[in-house]
């Protein structure tokens, strides 16, 4: 190859090098220069988007986040703008984008040194979704997610923070059982978290609600003590109260109610005092707590426990026999037209009226508002009320028989259904309706719901009279209704009686030996001098119907005596000598001789009859 040629390819390939080294280094320079133009757009664009967000422009920062992250996918600062936007949806309340932003930073970001902070508001983003739907599946799932934060990021900042959230969820999602340990964790693992106040009064709501009163008292006693000044002590002492009331320390309960009624402005102090009220009840200080109840209206005037309070302080004045104090208590609580007070309190205006032997005016107070509250739950009540009121007064008192029944067929599930099938029987009864009474009674008793009903003693002792004192008596039916109640109630207060009625009716019958063979051994345990008398005389007329005239007359001569004991232990003197001169002229050779004229002398004695008393007690000496 010519050496001239050479050289001038070589010029021509130097130059070509040179040329391109020319090309290459200018490249480099704009590169350079642009890498600074989207650097600095990039750093442009992120301090707009972050103005908007300090701003709380929320919408137009989360574009600017939106077109950032578009924009510059390979910026140092992706994760921050990722976490930025996730941000700005959760104020703008998106929460289904927020939570999918959330998300794409803990998953793509592994290095974030925020995370926790993601974390924690993914938990946010989804208990915020929970406070909408209100779905205790959603409370569940931020409840998950709080729950990782303490285990990944067990150094977290937000840590205490989390888990009281996470407590919260549980709470909210109906699992309180499961919340309470939750709460006690940040007690115990962060005792210097400003959010203990919170966490010490949420635990003690938690127990009071499951019904742990030890442990919610113990709760709010804590809270008070270590916290005296925060917003929710005040509170958290009337919790405190209620939690000892729960527990049935009343004398405990009092003070601390007292103590919370005192404090001042407290918008709860009615509360307190209501709850005051119901502790000294409690103690059986009745009057004490009717004075405290009707103070209520008087010192809180808007209160919404102004009518609760009369009522409850004219139950107690009833329940102490304080009728006239009763009436005007209740008579407010009515004029106060408190659909869930006036109904209750109408029923026991009406009760302490009838007290106060005024049983027109308790119809009177009773019906208009047994019109007016036609729904109310107490209805039944006030028709039950209205029908006693009826019976007290005689002229009325044969109407009340059908009504006591018809309230039994209308309301047979209602607790006073059995109560008023009783009034109906026992009214008949006492008005002579034998038969009416016997049709009532036995409906009672076929009522196979009210078999153990305290009042079913009291039912088979009305039907077995209304078959013994019929204008044709039935004594096949009497008697097994009699055997019954002796069977079945034992220690029942008729029972004695109705061991006489037996054996009356084992006379009637003719059964003479059944009859002294039942009555023998039950007059040995009865008490009651007339009652024991009355069976003396059975079985003396048992005997004497038997043929058996010896031992009718000892019968006969003891129930004389016991009569006449009788009739002096109940400070009728002169009867009780006119029955013992009975007995010792019909039976002057009586085994009570020597008692009847000692007992002659006493009474003569005691009536200062002394020349009478002297002969008595003469013929016992003579004689004995």
């Amino acid at each position: 190859m010519p050496s001239s040629l050479c050289r001038a390819l070589r010029a021509c390939f130097l130059s070509s090098v040179i040329f391109s080294s020319c090309v290459l280094t200018e490249s480099a320079v704009f590169a350079q220069a642009a890498e600074a133009d989207v650097a600095a757009a990039a750093t442009r664009d992120y301090a707009v988007a972050l103005g908007f967000q300090k701003r709380k422009l929320y919408p137009q920062a989360a574009a600017r986040w939106t077109a950032f992250i578009a924009a510059h996918p390979k910026d140092e600062r992706l994760g921050n703008a990722h976490n930025h936007l996730a941000v700005c949806l959760l104020q703008e309340k998106k929460f289904t984008e927020a939570e999918a932003a959330f998300r794409a930073v803990i998953a793509k970001f592994p290095t974030f040194k925020s995370l926790d902070g993601a974390q924690f508001n993914l938990g946010l983003v989804l208990y915020n979704v929970a406070i909408v739907s209100k779905k205790p599946e959603d409370y569940k799932k931020a409840a998950t997610e709080f729950a990782e934060l303490p285990v990944k990021y067990a150094l977290s900042e937000y840590a205490s923070d989390a888990l009281y959230y996470q407590a919260e969820c549980l709470y909210l999602s109906g699992d309180k059982a499961a919340a309470v340990p939750v709460y006690q964790r940040v007690i115990s693992a962060f005792p210097q978290s400003p959010q203990l106040p919170e966490v010490y009064y949420a635990l003690g709501t938690t127990q009071q609600e499951l019904e742990k009163y030890p442990e919610a008292a113990a709760a709010f006693s804590a809270m008070v003590q270590k916290y005296p000044k925060h917003a929710q002590a005040n509170e958290s002492q009337l919790r405190l109260g209620i939690a000892e009331f729960s527990q049935k320390k009343y004398a405990e309960a009092e003070k601390i109610f007292a103590t919370c009624v005192a404090i001042p402005e407290f918008p709860f102090a009615d509360l307190a005092l209501f709850r005051q009220a119901q502790s000294v009840a409690e103690l059986n200080r009745l009057p004490d707590a009717a004075v405290l109840y009707e103070s209520l209206p008087n010192k809180f005037a808007t209160s919404a426990y102004a009518g609760a309070a009369l009522l409850a302080g004219g139950k107690c004045r009833y329940r102490s026999d304080q009728f006239a104090q009763a009436q005007v208590s209740l008579a407010a609580a009515v004029t106060l037209k408190d659909p869930t007070v006036a109904p209750e309190a109408a029923y026991w205006l009406a009760r302490t009226l009838i007290q106060l032997k005024k049983p027109a005016e308790a119809i009177v107070a009773v019906d208009p508002i047994i019109a007016g509250y036609a729904t109310s739950e107490f209805l039944p009540q006030l028709a039950f009320v209205r029908i006693d009121a009826l019976y007290e007064q005689e002229a009325q008192r044969k109407t009340t028989v059908p009504l006591y029944a018809d309230f039994a067929k209308k309301y047979p599930q209602h607790a006073l259904a059995a109560d008023a099938q009783y009034r109906a029987s026992l009214a008949a009864l006492q008005l002579q309706d034998y038969a009416a009474a016997q049709q009532h009674a036995e409906v009672f008793l076929a009522n196979a719901a009210v078999a153990k009903h305290p009042l079913q003693p009291e039912v088979l002792f009305i039907a077995a009279e209304s078959y013994v004192l019929a204008a044709e008596p039935n004594f096949a039916k009497a008697e097994p209704l009699y055997q019954r109640l002796i069977t079945e109630q034992p220690m029942h207060k008729q029972v004695p009686q109705a061991q006489l009625r037996v054996g009356f009716c084992m006379f009637s019958t003719g059964k003479h030996d059944a009859a002294i063979a039942f009555l023998t051994p039950a007059a040995a345990a009865i008490k009651d001098p007339a009652q024991l008398a009355e069976a003396r005389l059975l079985i003396g007329r048992c005997h004497f119907d038997a043929k058996r005239p010896p031992d009718a007359i000892a019968s006969s001569d003891e129930v004389l005596l016991i009569l006449a004991d009788s009739l002096r232990a109940n400070n009728e003197l002169d009867p009780a000598i006119a029955e013992l001169n009975k007995l010792n002229q019909q039976f002057p050779k009586s085994l009570y001789r020597d008692r009847t004229l000692y007992q002659l002398g006493e009474i003569q004695l005691g009536q200062k009859k002394h020349d009478v008393a002297v002969a008595a007690y003469r013929q016992v000496v003579a004689e004995f």
